[in-house]
């Protein structure tokens, strides 16, 4: 009896784990996304007020950073509809 305690409480925790590495493989792609959107503004000088503004290495480096996660949004989304 002791062992398939054991077995529930391993699929319980396995459940567990996935569902929330499911939301955070969402989550931060949409993170990814906007924080690269910010950068890239601040680059080319459209937001202003910070040591970043009218700095290319910030603009290319959004723009990367918002590749990226559309990329890896576009993967977890195909995922989640199997």
């Amino acid at each position: 009896m002791r062992e398939f305690v054991d077995v529930i409480w391993l699929v319980t925790i396995v459940v567990a784990v996935t569902a929330v590495a499911r939301r955070w493989s969402l989550v931060t792609p949409i993170l990814l996304v906007v924080v690269g959107g910010i950068w890239t503004f601040q680059g080319v000088g459209v937001l202003k007020g910070s040591f970043m503004t009218g700095d290319a290495f910030w603009g290319w480096t959004g723009a990367a950073c918002v590749l990226v996660g559309l990329a890896i949004l576009a993967r977890g989304l195909r995922r989640a509809g199997r």
